[in-house]
């Protein structure tokens, strides 16, 4: 479909943009787009993201890439072939993270591993990574990059589920989605799993959401007793064959210290940066002594009845110690409260003594404004 297709408008310098007619996108349904020049040649070239295949939750989307070329953005067909089926990506940067004068590729998404495409002049190629790039499997909403630690190179700060919820995920006990059409009725259902104390892997949902779903269910499982010892396997039985299967690892939110020579060491924010989801983070000095803290926001009000909504977030500045260490401020501390459902949020300076202000976009409600002392 058309309305899936990303849009290109130019600015005229007077603040008017027109469409580019000429610009031919994907049709992806997609969620972020990254632009930088990574091939080194003076202009802008664009990563799109596939967010997700309408109608087919859990499989993965291919993402794109776009070739500045005199000023015209083209499909780069081969370079592309790399994110074909990448997954469900929600954020994406550019940034020269291994130092060697290339801009490398980021990426982070809905259950999908930290990601990394590695720049070669002019050439990306997927980062396998080293041990602690294993097993990232997550819930992740945003990527961004600071020097956290001062020694001069890159590390990432990354927004994921957060740990305040039934949802639980491990290396050795993730959580996990199954996707097909189970029933044969020509839609795909999905279904999430996660192991109990004993080890077995029980389905999320009760007999009643689950057979609304499947009738299957509750043909299969007369009475709630019966289905309320069944585990995924004893309910999808042969009907788990051929089934697309995803997992995730972690909830957590954290930060990602670049020790250098493709090293990574994964560090979990605080607990409070734990609370709710995050969505949006500014990097940025403070409380101006020298070193980069951190604001970060999010929610997520938008749930069914079973599964409560995520709103304990309020907005949360993280002061950084200059090595990475993190002590979450108070409401009272930061005078920020952004409990609504955040979704972004920009640092700006404004006014004649250039006060800088943190400005949060918020879900389905106004957007809020914070002047910085």
């Amino acid at each position: 479909s058309k309305n899936y297709q990303d849009r290109l408008y130019i600015n005229d310098g007077t603040g008017i943009f027109k469409k580019d007619k000429s610009f031919q996108a994907l049709s992806i349904s997609g969620s972020a787009v990254a632009a930088a020049d990574y091939d080194g040649d003076g202009d802008i070239d664009v990563f799109a993201s596939g967010r997700q295949i309408p109608g087919f939750y859990g499989y993965d989307a291919s993402s794109s890439l776009y070739l500045n070329e005199g000023g015209k953005l083209k499909l780069d067909i081969n370079t592309s072939k790399l994110f074909n089926d990448i997954g469900m990506v929600t954020d994406a940067v550019w940034t020269d993270y291994d130092q060697d004068k290339d801009l490398d590729l980021l990426l982070v998404g809905e259950w999908m591993p930290l990601t990394i495409y590695n720049n070669d002049a002019g050439k990306l190629s997927k980062y396998d990574g080293d041990e602690a790039w294993k097993n990232t499997s997550g819930w992740w909403n945003k990527i961004t990059v600071a020097d956290l630690d001062g020694d001069g190179d890159d590390d990432f700060i990354v927004g994921n589920l957060g740990l305040n919820l039934k949802y639980k995920a491990s290396k050795e006990e993730p959580f996990k989605l199954f996707t097909k059409d189970f029933d044969g009725n020509g839609t795909h259902d999905v279904y999430l799993g996660y192991y109990d104390q004993d080890g077995t892997l029980y389905p999320v949902r009760g007999r009643q959401c689950s057979s609304q779903q499947m009738p299957f269910i509750k043909e299969k499982f007369e009475d709630y007793e019966a289905f309320a010892v069944a585990s995924i396997e004893d309910i999808l039985d042969d009907k788990m064959e051929g089934a697309a299967l995803k997992e995730v690892q972690m909830f957590e939110s954290v930060w990602i210290e670049n020790q250098g020579a493709g090293k990574l060491k994964i560090h979990k924010l605080p607990n409070k940066a734990q609370i709710a989801p995050i969505y949006t983070i500014i990097p940025t000095d403070f409380d101006n002594d020298g070193d980069i803290d951190l604001f970060v926001a999010g929610n997520y009000h938008n749930r069914e009845v079973e599964t409560t909504r995520s709103d304990a977030g309020t907005g949360l500045i993280l002061r950084n110690d200059g090595k990475g260490n993190f002590t979450p401020l108070s409401t009272i501390e930061s005078g920020i409260y952004a409990s609504l459902d955040a979704r972004d949020a920009v640092l700006v300076e404004a006014g004649p003594d250039k006060r800088k202000v943190i400005i949060v976009a918020n879900n389905n409600g106004p957007a809020q404004v914070f002047g910085l002392n």
